[in-house]
Order: structure tokens, then C-alpha cells, then sequence
């Protein structure tokens, strides 16, 4: 059974907190965040993998480039990432009121997280203000419609 993690958050979550527990020797969990040899394939979402991770606002460490399309600057790192490095703003969307876009990768991201959701059993949610509407909109009738989903909020204002 894989486990699937969406961020809308900016900090990388495989260097925060999936690289330490897979770099530990008894951890054999394969994860994939729609890169492959350092450029964007959400195809490897429908291979086999035990954790699929969905970065809906995009990442730090994401790169266009006008050769290689979009690129990832660790995981999966391109090869040519230390070139990127210099020259290329980070692939982000910033707060604004219509954070939704058409433009790849954001739009697969978010169709395929909302396929996600009919199905998972625990959509947990860290750091997650819920501020966007759009996001929420995916939310609200996937947890209506699939009843066995439960959502686990974690912060570090909980009570």
C-alpha cells in the first residue's frame, strides 16, 4: 500500500522529512514527486512506488529551462542542475487570489492529487492554513464523498 503526501507549502518536504528516514538502513520505501533523471514525467505517478508526493504551489528546487523544460534541482536532480542554479528563479506559485493555473506541472498536480483523495483513507494536512480556496474545493466533496477518508491536521499552534 503507497502513501501519497500533497504540499502547498514552499519547503521541500523529501529534504525536511522523507530523506532522513529513506537514507536509514532499514527504510526501503521508493517515492516519487513526478520527476525522472531530472526533468518533469508525471507519468512515474502511475508506476509503482510506495509514496507519491504532490507539490501543488510548486518547489524551491524547480527550475524551467528553455532546453530541458521543467527541471528538479535535487530530487530527482538533473545533471545539469548546477547550470540552473544561477540563471533560474524557482518554479512557484505565490500567494494570490487565483493560485489555480493551467500551466504544467500545477494543473496534472492538482487533477492528480484530487484522483488521490477518492480513494485514501487519511489525507493529512501540515501546516495547511486552508487559505486556498481552490485546494479546498477539492477537499470539501472528496471528504463528502468518500466517507472512510479522515483528515489529520498538524500545526505548531494546535492546542
Amino acid at each position: 500500500m503507497g502513501g501519497k503526501l500533497a504540499s502547498a507549502s514552499f519547503p521541500s518536504i523529501t529534504t525536511f522529512c522523507l530523506k532522513p528516514r529513506l537514507s536509514t538502513p532499514n527504510a526501503h520505501r521508493s517515492f516519487v514527486n513526478g520527476f525522472q533523471q531530472g526533468r518533469w514525467n508525471p507519468e512515474v505517478f502511475s508506476g509503482n512506488s510506495d509514496i507519491r508526493i504532490y507539490k501543488l504551489h510548486g518547489s524551491l528546487d524547480w527550475v524551467e529551462d528553455e532546453m530541458y523544460g521543467i527541471c528538479s534541482l535535487t530530487f530527482d536532480r538533473h545533471p545539469k542542475a548546477e547550470d540552473f542554479k544561477v540563471q533560474k528563479p524557482p518554479l512557484l506559485i505565490f500567494g494570490t487570489n487565483s493560485k489555480l493555473t493551467g500551466r504544467d506541472p500545477f494543473l496534472t498536480l492538482v487533477h492528480a492529487f484530487a484522483q488521490q483523495l477518492r480513494s485514501a483513507k487519511v489525507l493529512v494536512a501540515i501546516g495547511y492554513s486552508f487559505l486556498d480556496k481552490y485546494i479546498n474545493e477539492i477537499i470539501e466533496p472528496r471528504m463528502r464523498d468518500n466517507l472512510p477518508l479522515r483528515l489529520l491536521l498538524v500545526s505548531p499552534n494546535a492546542d
